[in-house]
This record gives C-alpha cells, structure tokens and sequence, in this order.
C-alpha cells in the first residue's frame, strides 16, 4: 500500500463500509470499490476524499521540497558567513599585531613615522570594526 493511501485511510476513523468490508480498494483500477449496492455512495465518497488528499499531499510534498531547498541554501549561507568571519577576524588580528609592532618601534624609538603608522592601523581598526557592527564612519 503507498503512504499516501496508508495516511488517508488511518485517517479515516470508524467508516461505516469501508471498515466493515463493504467498500475495498482496487489496486488495479486504484479506486474503491462497494461489495455491495447500498455502499455505493460510500465508496464515491472515499474516492472523493482520496483524490482531495493525494491533491493535498502532493503541495505538502512541494512545500517540504522547498524547505529542503532554502535550508540547504541557508547551510551553504552560513558556511559562507563563517568563513567570512574568519577572514575578517584574521584581516583585524592582522592590523592590530601591524599597530603594536608599529606602537612598539615608536616608544623604543620616538620615531614620529612610526607613531603615525601606528595611529593610522589603529584607525583603520576603529573603521573597520564600527563598520562591521553597522555603526555609520561618522559616528
């Protein structure tokens, strides 16, 4: 038995027919079918309903697809978020181990050059990290 009908008739409850074994389904024709006359209008009704519910599974069926798909891309986004950081991370480790080398020379040294090296790699951090929090520059 497929799923779809599976779900469909454990769905059903207590129907008066289909349960008793006055209504079956036909594999071959993939219908039910009444054993007998005066179940007729139950199997019309079953038939009805089936055709509801397989209509109704089937957009459940496209739905969850699409989820599947805009999880996925939401997995490959993070993934590219994450490796993202990382470099932004390294690019800041990068300017401040630059600005203490540069702060270093300038106190050993009183070299005024270095001093506005190391100014200028503290800034660039400042923009940066104002930048990555979403503060404006002028801030």
């Amino acid at each position: 038995m497929d799923k779809c009908r599976e779900a469909f008739e454990n769905s059903l409850g207590h129907t008066d027919g289909f349960h008793d074994g006055y209504v079956t389904y036909n594999p071959i024709t993939g219908m039910y079918e009444s054993n007998d006359d005066d179940y007729e209008c139950v199997a019309d009704w079953l038939n009805g309903a089936l055709s509801v519910w397989q209509s109704r599974q089937a957009e459940v069926d496209q739905l969850q697809s699409q989820i599947n798909e805009m999880a996925e891309v939401g997995l490959s986004q993070e993934s590219a978020i994450r490796e993202k950081d990382k470099r932004i991370e390294s690019a800041l480790s990068e300017l401040e181990s630059l600005h203490n080398k540069k702060w270093a020379e300038w106190k050993e040294q009183a070299d005024m050059h270095s001093q506005g090296e190391a100014n200028a790699y503290e800034h660039a951090m400042q923009i940066l990290e104002k930048t990555l929090r979403g503060e404006h520059a002028n801030s």
